[in-house]
């Protein structure tokens, strides 16, 4: 994401902020002390327990935002790790096999001087 598309992201984000935690709060307020015009949008509530509903609804949202985040971070850790246990094991690999090879050549050359010693 290049620079100026990370800042219209960030101002994007604040302004959403800023709509739903101060400006919704004074919404709801003001048509809460609006006269209804028919008796089917008169509310039996107090204007505090409407807030508590609409905080209760932005905690929600704020719950599962977090949850929906934790998820991709650990689905990309995890690809992560697969990648780095997948060269640990090819590293793993190539160690065992120049190890063998040593082993070989170390057996080899025992072979020879107990040859040469022989002669």
């Amino acid at each position: 994401m290049d620079e100026k598309s990370q800042k219209v992201s960030i101002g994007v984000i604040i302004l959403l902020f800023l709509f739903f935690i101060i400006i919704m709060p004074l919404i709801l307020n003001l048509i809460y002390y609006l006269d209804a015009p028919c008796d089917f949008f008169d509310v039996g509530y107090d204007i505090s327990n409407i807030l508590d509903y609409y905080g209760a609804i932005l905690t929600f949202i704020g719950t599962v935002s977090l949850g929906i985040i934790t998820v991709y971070q650990n689905y990309v850790s995890q690809k992560k790790t697969d990648e780095v246990n997948k060269l640990t094991l090819e590293l793993q690999k190539r160690v065992w096999q120049w190890q063998r090879r040593i082993m070989k050549r170390k057996s080899y050359m025992k072979s020879i001087k107990i040859l040469r010693s022989l002669n």
